[in-house]
């Protein structure tokens, strides 16, 4: 796949990023995922999101437009003027165009949307909302091209855990549940037994690990546990967080590689 240009989201206030054309927004077709991956450059650098803009296969009667343009918010207000900005223009190739925007906010909501535009109309294509990664821990999520399930696989960064002579770490697991506080859903629910998947064991060191097969669409909560040995022996958790998986359901369809 190719990658086509890059645009810039660091903190959205009032203003456009640059000059839009106003849209219309009539004609509408129905709503379609098109955010497949998110990545990290660096740790704790600002995450990037891979959009799939649809070709002319996943157009349809659509497939005559002229050009695409994807508009992005930090704002769940309908896409007020002066409150997103926006990337394009995109031409429509058979298959779909990959797309990466950069420098997007870390652990926020972005809403977007897809309009075409044909023969002076604007037509909207779809939009949608994604939580970003915080490129600590979560550093690279994908959706599982072509794969029914939706899946996608994550990459997290398993830090090095702190050992002393007196206290060496003996090796480290990483623990995902779907399973939130009842009252606070960005929180997890203690991890109590029969409730979690872990894997491991990591070494002391640190290392990356790669989790295949997450479900799409859903908050996964995680956590980080060290087991020491000698004075105060034992497991003791290092850290815990969540990430939203992407949706990943009716993505556009890629020209295959070749």
């Amino acid at each position: 796949m190719m990658r086509f240009m890059a645009v810039t989201l660091c903190t959205l206030a009032a203003g456009a990023f640059f000059v839009l054309p106003a849209h219309s927004e009539s004609n509408t077709i129905a709503p379609q995922n098109f955010v497949y991956a998110q990545s990290c450059h660096a740790p704790f650098a600002p995450p990037s999101a891979g959009f799939a803009i649809p070709g002319r296969r996943d157009l349809g009667a659509l497939a005559d437009v002229e050009q695409v343009w994807i508009d992005l918010s930090l704002f769940n207000n309908n896409f007020r003027p002066d409150t997103f900005i926006g990337a394009g223009p995109f031409t429509p190739r058979n298959g779909a165009l990959e797309f990466q925007w950069d420098n997007l906010d870390p652990v926020q909501t972005h809403y977007y949307r897809l309009n075409a535009l044909r023969d002076g109309v604007w037509i909207e294509l779809g939009r949608g909302s994604f939580e970003t990664i915080n490129c600590g821990v979560v550093e690279y999520i994908e959706c599982d091209i072509g794969h029914a399930a939706g899946t996608q696989h994550v990459q997290f960064g398993i830090a090095a855990a702190f050992s002393s002579p007196e206290r060496p770490a003996i090796e480290q697991w990483f623990d995902i549940t779907l399973f939130s506080n009842p009252r606070n859903p960005i929180l997890d629910n203690g991890f109590p037994p029969g409730t979690f998947m872990g894997a491991g064991p990591f070494p002391r060191e640190g290392t990356h690990f790669t989790w295949q097969g997450i479900r799409p669409g859903l908050r996964h909560h995680y956590r980080l546990n060290v087991l020491y040995a000698g004075m105060h022996p034992g497991w003791e958790q290092q850290y815990s967080g969540s990430f939203v998986s992407l949706d990943c359901g009716n993505l556009p369809g890629f020209d295959p590689p070749g």
